[in-house]
């Protein structure tokens, strides 16, 4: 067994490629070592790219919230000043109804027309007044409808009440102001 002694052993017992060795370890060392500096450089950039972007997308998505809450607001008031508006319309026909039960379909035209029901009511096809009809009441309403009807008459001018059969009672419309003939129901058209 050989033993070695520190003292004994010198720089010289080293082979050249020993010496060669230990001087690329001791460059790659300080090589490594800005490396590793340089990966830290790195990864910092990453993590801070990560947070700006995180925080850009929380900062978009915040102010997208804020434009669609106003946007909703702002629809919905616009929607309940259209309500209003045409809660005007029921208003004022309740009024002449109820202030001329009895009002033809000529009268209720002429009452359209004074509250300018086309023009301020762009997107109303049509607006009327029915009534129930007893069977019993039956002809009489027809005699009444020939005279001024609500809507198109049957073939030969007649009051035809469709869909055809007898019933107890019978919806019918009274007065009807529509935007074109072709919404109009016909004048013996039970709803």
């Amino acid at each position: 067994m050989i033993l070695f002694q520190p003292s004994r052993v010198q720089k010289s017992d080293f082979a050249p490629s020993a010496e060669r060795a230990l001087e690329t370890t001791r460059r790659g060392f300080i090589g490594s070592k800005w490396a590793i500096y340089g990966a830290a450089i790195v990864l910092s950039g990453i993590v801070g790219s990560t947070f700006a972007a995180r925080s850009a997308a929380h900062g978009a998505v915040s102010n997208s919230r804020m434009a669609f809450a106003a946007s909703s607001k702002e629809i919905s008031s616009t929607l309940q000043l259209a309500i209003q508006h045409e809660r005007d319309l029921i208003v004022s026909a309740g009024g002449f109804t109820a202030g001329a039960p009895n009002a033809s379909n000529s009268q209720f035209t002429r009452w359209a027309n004074s509250v300018q029901a086309r023009a301020r009511y762009p997107e109303l096809l049509g607006i009327g007044h029915s009534v129930i009809v007893p069977a019993s009441q039956l002809a009489s309403f027809a005699a009444r409808s020939l005279a001024n009807p609500a809507g198109p008459l049957g073939p030969g001018g007649t009051f035809q009440v469709s869909p055809p059969g007898s019933r107890a009672v019978y919806c019918f419309a009274e007065s009807d102001f529509a935007r074109s003939i072709q919404t109009k129901f016909p004048a013996g058209f039970d709803f």
